[in-house]
């Protein structure tokens, strides 16, 4: 309020005393007025204060009015003040002069009151406006930045409730339900599917507004996405008390080629707002086929538009009758995104209504027939599970849970992956052993995915142009990423990777970031390809088959084996407690109820380290390594399924990036709390072990496995250092080696394979 009722200031300049005691007399009512009667003194006031305008008079002794203004010019700090020459010379030159050096205006002597007050309101109302314009600029740009800071989070934020839902469905397609139930569940998954790819849309809104939509045309069976748009309209209009009608001309093909996904958004869409504004009666979809054209009316007997309405029914962000559809939720971008796929298409989409009785919207696209053989492969995957027990493959992240879902995907392929906690780790991993493909996280600490990428790229070493062609093949040429062609190893160089005989794995970038631009941006950074997380297993298995060589991939037709099983009652157990949503996340750990367990288990254990290790780094001073920590624990309480408190960790990242310590020291004490109390509740599930009474250990026994974990460390096989080191537990070798057992089985645990390396290194076994 303050700001708003401040004055905007004056500097009067002038020798004559009577003249500056007209104009403060003139202005000082309207503005603040500052003072000075020679040029010295004019522009250290000028300096010190930065006023809004100067009126300045020309012939002054010592300094001329000219010589002030050039003067001013010269200093960064007052060289965008506007200044008004005060005059009594009425002369043209004089003023072409004073106007040449930067004057905005003059005002003659003798002053009289009204001239003088218009003139000055003008100028100030340039001054102001000016002013405004750049808040507004300055405004608009902060705000670009914040959507772009949204989009980029609530990518991962939105994205992980909806694949949930399609993972569950995927769990359901392995289990022994009857037709009708697995017509239900594949009805779903497809409308889910849908929708993710929609909200991938909304949520990249960088791509909407720069027009970068993108088709993907396919072969698909036409029929069945309408026999799917059928079924799910069918059900939602019934559940509103509606009827969903469904014609399709006789002469429409099974098979067509173009972009399923989007016709498929359009015409949910359409049908969508058909029954979203139809209290009574019914919604009809025709599909007709025109020759070269196919047509979809879709009609209905809602609410209707109004006339004057339509002309903006396609604008972004806008919906018509506000009034009458109040309560109706929707961003109104729908239609606009529909506009833009249709046109692309080469098609178009029109609208007639009669205002309370109803509307149809008209849409018709080119009609390219497809190619049915096609079709039926591009749709075999869905009920597919790749193997490839033989395939070398490294996942880089450091956040353990993570790797423990990405391993748990790969294993339903039969593929036992290694992993790395680092990119230093991952990079020392590469060098000792061949992968055939390395999966990637990007945001890492010390050295993130791009870093890691861009030095192994830098190792030099040869690729399998074997694989490299049949990929090639394959691909489309717009698309080719193969192994010889990476953006950041050029062509020139081959040979001398070739010299060095090192093998270069093929990387696959994993990230939550869904932003458009973002895979070009991993693919010009010497990455192969890109798989969004949270990660889908169908997307994986496709990825696993672009990639890998031929020679070690089945493809077996017979469902997948159903989730192992956790602890008995684990999951209702889990239930009980309101801040877990067990179904996110069993979807996080792959479905498997064993590594959701592990995962709970393991966030239960680590909860008060965590705990400590935030407020110290607060309380310290190190907003940094609060951040760092806050980050961690968003991503472990996501993956347990506890988002509420994942996004209170989220609210508490960004405001310590920001390096607001105030508010994170007000907000942490009640996020802390809140942990503490799950860490209660799973600790009733998850119970202290009791220290029990150990055997005496055989040291002849203590040799061969510590020599056998050394080799896993050798190897970076974390699961055989596991196996080594577990048997040894339950025996007693004394304090020391006990302590240094233990800190090895934690280091291979946490995936960190040389530090457990470390840890073996210390035992001192006795001479024999």
């Amino acid at each position: 309020m303050a700001d708003s009722l401040k004055k905007n200031s004056i500097l009067i300049v002038d020798d004559d005393a009577a003249n500056l005691m007209q104009l403060i007399h003139i202005l000082q009512p309207e503005y603040t007025v500052f003072t000075a009667k020679n040029g010295s003194a004019a522009l250290e006031i000028a300096a010190k204060s930065v006023p809004d305008l100067i009126l300045l008079d020309i012939v002054m002794p010592e300094m001329s009015g000219f010589e002030v203004l050039s003067e001013l010019k010269k200093s960064d700090k007052t060289n965008e003040i506007p200044v008004i020459f005060i005059t009594g010379i009425n002369d043209s030159d004089n003023e072409s002069e004073g106007l040449s050096l930067g004057a905005v205006d003059y005002i003659r002597k003798p002053f009289y009151d009204m001239v003088v007050k218009l003139r000055v309101r003008h100028q100030i109302q340039i001054i102001n406006l000016k002013q405004n314009l750049e808040s507004v600029a300055e405004a608009a740009e902060a705000a670009n930045r914040t959507k772009s800071s949204f989009l980029a989070s609530m990518s991962h934020e939105i994205r992980t409730p909806m694949n949930a839902v399609i993972g569950m469905l995927e769990l359901l397609t392995h289990e022994p339900l009857n037709s009708r139930q697995m017509s239900y569940v594949k009805d779903i998954n497809q409308s889910a599917t849908s929708l993710l790819t929609i909200i991938n849309d909304i949520l990249d809104m960088s791509k909407i507004e720069s027009g970068k939509m993108e088709l993907v045309p396919v072969d698909y069976d036409f029929l069945a996405l309408l026999d799917n748009i059928h079924s799910m309209f069918t059900y939602v209009s019934e559940e509103k008390g509606l009827k969903f009608n469904f014609e399709a001309d006789s002469k429409v093909p099974r098979y067509l080629f173009g972009d399923d996904i989007r016709l498929r958004q359009v015409l949910i869409n359409i049908c969508g707002n058909a029954v979203k504004f139809t209290e009574k009666g019914y919604v009809q979809l025709n599909v007709i086929n025109s020759g070269d054209t196919l047509t979809f009316e879709v009609s209905d007997t809602g609410a209707g538009i109004k006339n004057e309405d339509i002309g903006r029914l396609f604008n972004a962000f806008q919906q018509t009758d506000s009034t009458k559809n109040r309560g109706i939720i929707g961003t109104g971008l729908g239609l606009a995104i529909c506009k833009s796929f249709i046109e692309m298409k080469g098609g178009t989409i029109t609208v007639e209504s009669e205002y309370g009785k109803g509307s149809t919207f008209i849409i018709t696209i080119p009609l390219i027939k497809g190619d049915g053989e096609k079709a039926k492969t591009a749709a075999t995957p869905k009920g597919r599970k790749l193997s490839a027990p033989k395939a070398k493959v490294l996942v880089v992240d450091d956040n353990e849970f993570n790797l423990k879902v990405a391993v748990g995907l790969l294993n339903l392929s039969g593929i036992s992956a290694k992993t790395a906690s680092s990119g230093l780790i991952a990079l020392e991993m590469v060098q000792q052993a061949d992968f055939d493909i390395v999966f990637m996280d990007h945001m890492m600490p010390e050295m993130d995915g791009v870093e890691t990428t861009t030095a192994i790229r830098a190792l030099g070493g040869e690729f399998n142009t074997d694989s490299n062609q049949r990929l090639e093949s394959r691909m489309p040429q717009s698309a080719n990423c193969g192994r010889c062609r990476s953006s950041a190893i050029p062509v020139s160089e081959q040979t001398k990777f070739v010299q060095k005989q090192f093998k270069q794995p093929i990387i696959i970038a994993l990230t939550a970031n869904a932003v458009h631009g973002v895979k070009d941006f991993f693919l010009a950074n010497g990455f192969n390809d890109f798989v969004s997380k949270p990660i889908d297993v169908r997307e994986l298995v496709s990825v696993l088959e672009r990639w890998l060589p031929e020679g070690i991939l089945e493809n077996i037709t017979a469902a997948p084996d159903a989730p192992d099983s956790g602890e008995p009652g684990f999951l209702d157990m889990l239930g009980g407690i309101e801040d877990i949503n067990v179904n996110i996340g069993l979807n996080s750990a792959a479905g498997s109820e064993c590594l959701y367990y592990e995962a709970v288990e393991m966030c239960c254990k680590q909860l008060p380290a965590e705990c400590t290790k935030m407020s110290s780094s607060l309380s310290g001073g190190d907003i940094n390594g609060f951040a760092i920590s806050v980050h961690a624990m968003k991503s472990i309480l996501a993956t347990i399924g506890a988002m509420d408190l994942s996004d209170a960790a989220f609210k508490l990242e960004t405001t310590a990036k920001a390096g607001d310590s105030a508010v994170c020291e007000e907000l942490f004490p009640s996020f802390r709390d809140d942990l503490t109390e799950l860490h209660r509740q799973l600790s009733v599930i998850f119970p202290a072990k009791t220290a029990t009474v150990k055997t005496p250990g055989d040291f002849e026994v203590l040799r061969k496995g510590v020599e056998a974990a050394l080799i896993a460390v050798k190897d970076f096989d974390d699961d055989a250092g596991v196996a080594a080191i577990e048997p040894l537990l339950v025996y007693d070798f004394g304090e020391d080696i006990n302590a240094l057992l233990e800190e090895a089985a934690t280091e291979f645990g946490e995936f960190e394979c040389k530090k457990a390396g470390e840890a073996l290194g210390k035992i001192v076994l006795p001479l024999m």
